[in-house]
């Protein structure tokens, strides 16, 4: 199926297809693996996965909330013939490479040019909390995994393939709570593209079952604990407006294009104006974040709508115009400033010194990757079409 797949490919998207590939594997080798035995690591959510995965396939009920309800990847890791580190690693590869290439399809999906939706995808993929980490982190396969599915799902119900969307969505109920998300996205999704009844009933149908699924599996499994989904979304209203959060989710984040859509701000509101759907996805991944403290991170849901607008600001300012060379040179910038935006103190081959430096890089990066396309958006005033 796989090598049919390949050769129906046409030829110009086989050509990036292979370049996404070559990228991949430098932004995983760049990442690094994390040596967990080391002190730093103590007690983190990766010890929490390998207890589960060594029970598997049975389930350790001693794992607290809300770990021992994602039970899905680390079954899949404990299932495999393999040592529990080899299997985590290799499971997390193939689905980062996954998870790469459904971020690349659903920026094509809204009609961007391939060039345009590769140079984002790279952008993403040097992301140093969307993608570095769970390169750098091979145990967070459950991240991995349900954010592949998540973003599958959408594909899927664009392309109408509601059997394989009921599959998609059902592994992720079981892998991680994002997967819900696609049920608010995905009747915006409906209704905004007007599909016909008989979709309606179909989607429906895969969301009833994946809302009863969540809630049998918390029935099911049965802990001692203090905390739940209501005290983590308390925590984390009473905590939505601090200063700090607020930089790390909506700036820090998304370094080092988090300027953009400030400077670009007609064009936000023009995608959200003409695709509400991803209005209400952003609106839903902002309200997953507020289940945990790491703020960073926990925008990942909101990434392939944020990297399609970079897409959009690509195609607009840099390629659809004449390739004049100082464009040219001012996107080859945009490339290295991205990788520059991936080194980080805590992960990778190549490590900043400390969280000062990350700090001080982080604002640097941040204003020359806006005074570049803010100069091309100059540069390109009169003459740039309107998307």
């Amino acid at each position: 199926m796989f090598i049919q797949f390949c050769k129906n490919l046409n030829p110009v998207k086989k050509q990036y297809y292979v370049y996404l590939f070559i990228a991949t594997v430098t932004a995983v080798l760049l990442a690094g693996k994390i040596q967990y035995t080391l002190p730093q690591f103590e007690g983190i959510d990766l010890f929490k996965y390998r207890e589960m995965a060594s029970a598997s396939p049975g389930i350790n009920s001693g794992i607290p909330h809300p770990y021992v309800y994602r039970i899905f990847a680390p079954w899949l890791a404990g299932i495999m013939p393999f040592g529990l580190d080899t299997s985590f690693f290799v499971l997390n590869l193939l689905f980062l490479f996954g998870l790469s290439y459904v971020i690349f399809e659903f920026i094509l999906l809204s009609g961007v040019q391939y060039k345009a939706a590769f140079f984002a995808t790279v952008a993403f993929l040097f992301n140093r909390y969307f993608f570095q980490f769970l390169a750098f982190n091979y145990f967070q396969l459950s991240d991995t995994l349900s954010y592949f599915l998540f973003v599958l799902s959408f594909i899927l119900l664009v392309k109408r393939k509601y059997f394989w969307l009921g599959v998609s969505v059902t592994a992720g109920v079981l892998t991680r709570e994002v997967a819900l998300l696609i049920i608010p996205v995905g009747f915006a999704y409906l209704y905004e593209k007007k599909r016909g009844k008989e979709e309606y009933i179909k989607f429906f149908t895969v969301s009833v079952v994946a809302a009863l699924l969540f809630v049998a599996v918390r029935i099911l499994i049965r802990i001692e604990s203090d905390e739940n989904y209501f005290t983590q979304i308390e925590y984390g209203l009473m905590n939505f407006f601090n200063p700090r959060a607020l930089l790390k989710r909506f700036i820090i984040a998304f370094t080092p294009f988090s300027l953009l859509p400030f400077l670009f701000y007609k064009e936000i509101i023009k995608l959200f104006g003409e695709n509400k759907y991803l209005f209400v996805w952003i609106l839903f991944a902002v309200a997953s974040s507020l289940f945990g403290n790491d703020y960073e991170r926990l925008m990942m849901p909101a990434a392939p709508v944020f990297f399609l607008f970079v897409a959009l600001i690509i195609e607009k300012y840099f390629l659809l115009n004449e390739a004049v060379f100082v464009r040219k040179i001012l996107l080859f910038l945009v490339v290295v400033f991205t990788f520059s935006g991936s080194l980080y103190h805590l992960w990778g081959v190549i490590r900043l010194a400390n969280s000062g430096i990350t700090l001080y890089a982080t604002i640097i990066l941040d204003l020359l990757i806006a005074a570049t396309f803010g100069y091309v958006k100059y540069f390109n005033k009169k003459s740039a079409p309107v998307l």
